[in-house]
């Protein structure tokens, strides 16, 4: 970006120059007048729009350089004064020609340590004619550097819009790490599986990772693993939600929250939802569920007494600080005629028909639970209120506010409580539209939240939080920021960014399978058996029949599988047809293929 200094004097004559040659090229093509007239010959003020800063935001004190905004309401003016001031002293001036400007690294710390946290300026400044005079317009905004640091860097994810398209490309989607006060964007950790991944949640100490993904299938797989460098999640690192399903239902495990401690995991089972894609966005309502808890260290998995009802949909869990209670959101399930009446999801959709939720508190009680309450401030109040987040001093609990349903509702507001509940109130923050997917930073001085308010593609904004819960204007995450991608769940992660760099599913990497020599197994009919399982995962099996003559398959018969799909079955033809068990020339990947391509391997092993 092209800019010069107000101490340079020629080029500051050669900018006086310009702005007449512009003001006289005005005089000569119009008459002049106080305003100017639109298309319906409606004199509007001539006026210049700062787009960002927002008016007294609040930086973080290591957050890089932003990009100064503004706009006028009338024809492209091509050269523009921007200062930057205290309230006593000028920091810095200069021209620019364009709508926009960015100070480099060296002048933004020069403007933190000479405005040493007291209020900034930001001023921009054009000649404009007005009845045969030059006449300056400007516009300013007010904004402060804190005295407090954001402390970790930001795990979010990446995904392509529509959400349909998202889904139908998996592999597009990118789990990132952000460091707020580097100038580059933030460096992608995982990216290029083509399997469905969500939610993830963080242990308080930077130690564990809890992460969805649908492994072998499973909507409820579930992966806990331990931060390092390079962090690798294995199948040993799964469980499945799905031991909790009760008969006839399933357990996704929808928004599963990690303990303080990282040794339990509580999130939604027994659940069902209704959704729908409707262009950008995806409708999603939950209608019935109830809490359950994984004990990482037992292996044991259990309903949470307290939040099992099955009257009622209970999900959203959020821990306390100390793990002592799991604060939740709960609302009047659907009963089984409405689930089963197929104007149902049509009715949500429409908006006919809607769902309101108040927030809860259990005691955990290791595991025990115990009688639940309602949250005060947080319930009957005639909005739907989800999503809670407790500061990590317990001092206050933020949460997600709309008129009906839950997450990605357009009207969404954050809103603040004290932790033991009491009067609520909406976050100074908020921008329209979307407020929601929020996070506090580990010293509970900052907030990052989900908006489209800066752009229809959701983008994260950082907000912070003063000791009587109020908070600054939104401030964008730059080296954030994808234009043509949805940016959501950002958690902070008490790690240093410099020490987790990629995450690894090597419980994708494919079984090792050896060619066999079909020339040397013997003629005769071989039975085969294969299991893919974690140590807490609803297994995948496969037991098929091979028949040799002469060096080749004759025949594969598959007596018995377990979760294969029949789509992956085709491949015992392509075995068949390529007299092979090659998973290259076989063109195999995934999980069920190499199950029955192993099955097929341990049959012929047999006749050797």
């Amino acid at each position: 970006m092209k800019y010069f200094t107000a101490r340079n004097i020629g080029f500051f004559l050669i900018g006086i120059g310009l702005c007449l040659a512009v003001s006289l090229l005005f005089m000569q093509k119009s008459s002049t007048n106080k305003g100017f007239e639109n298309e319906t010959n409606y004199k509007i003020e001539p006026e210049i729009k700062i787009l960002y800063p927002l008016d007294n935001c609040i930086f973080p004190p290591e957050i890089s350089a932003p990009v100064f905004k503004w706009y006028p309401n009338w024809d492209i003016v091509s050269e523009w004064q921007i200062s930057i001031n205290t309230r006593t002293d000028e920091i810095y001036s200069a021209f620019v020609f364009e709508t926009q400007w960015k100070p480099d690294s060296l002048l933004w710390a020069d403007i933190k340590v000479k405005a040493n946290f007291d209020t900034i300026g930001f001023k921009v400044t054009c000649m404009r004619e007005i009845d045969s005079s030059l006449v300056p317009i400007s516009s300013s905004v007010n904004f402060m550097i804190s005295t407090d640091s954001v402390v970790a860097p930001l795990f979010f994810r990446k995904l392509d819009l529509p959400f349909n398209n998202a889904n139908e490309h998996l592999s597009s989607v990118e789990w990132c790490l952000a460091d707020i006060s580097r100038y580059e964007k933030a460096k992608t950790l995982l990216t290029g599986v083509n399997l469905c991944g969500n939610c993830h949640s963080f242990s308080s100490d930077g130690k564990s990772l809890g992460i969805d993904f649908d492994y072998m299938w499973d909507k409820g797989g579930y992966a806990i693993t331990e931060l390092k460098d390079h962090t690798s999640i294995e199948k040993e690192d799964f469980f499945s939600w799905g031991v909790l399903s009760s008969k006839g239902e399933s357990s996704s495990g929808f928004l599963s929250a990690l303990s303080p401690n990282g040794r339990f995991v509580a999130s939604t089972i027994n659940d069902v939802t209704i959704s729908s894609f409707s262009g950008n966005e995806f409708l999603f309502f939950p209608v019935k569920g109830m809490l359950g808890i994984f004990d990482r260290q037992t292996g044991e998995s259990y309903q949470l007494t307290g939040a099992n009802d099955p009257m009622y949909v209970q999900c959203n869990p959020t821990w306390s600080p100390d793990g002592e209670n799991i604060i939740f959101s709960k609302a009047k399930a659907l009963s089984a005629s409405e689930l089963n009446n197929p104007n149902v999801v049509n009715e949500f959709i429409s908006g006919e028909r809607e769902i309101r939720f108040d927030l809860w508190t259990v005691p955990f009680n290791l595991g025990k639970g115990g009688k639940a309450r309602p949250v005060s401030g947080a319930g009957s109040n005639g909005k739907s209120n989800f999503f809670p987040r407790v500061s990590p001093d317990g001092k206050w609990i933020v949460f997600t506010q709309a008129k009906a349903n839950m997450l990605r509702r357009m009207d969404s507001k954050l809103v603040i409580i004290p932790y033991d509940g009491g009067e609520a109130r909406e976050l100074e923050s908020n921008l329209n539209p979307m407020n929601s997917w929020h996070a506090w930073s580990p010293n509970s001085k900052w907030i990052a939240f989900s908006t489209k308010g800066f752009n229809p593609y959701t983008k994260i904004a950082l907000t912070h939080i003063d000791d009587s819960g109020h908070a600054s204007p939104a401030v964008l995450l730059e080296n954030v920021v994808s234009d043509k991608k949805a940016i959501n769940l950002p958690e902070f992660v008490d790690i240093d960014f410099n020490k987790w760099n990629s995450i690894g599913l090597d419980f994708l990497k494919p079984e090792i399978i050896p060619v066999i020599n079909l020339n040397n197994v013997k003629n005769g009919q071989y039975r085969g058996e294969a299991v893919l399982n974690g140590k807490h995962l609803v297994k995948i099996s496969a037991k098929v029949e091979v028949v040799v003559e002469k060096g080749e398959i004759i025949k594969i018969v598959l007596l018995a599988s377990k979760h294969i799909p029949d789509s992956a079955k085709k491949i015992l033809n392509r075995v068949h047809e390529k007299q092979t068990i090659n998973l290259f020339e076989l063109g195999a990947g995934s999980n069920d293929e190499i199950v029955l391509i192993k099955a097929i391997e341990n049959a012929l092993s047999k006749g050797l």
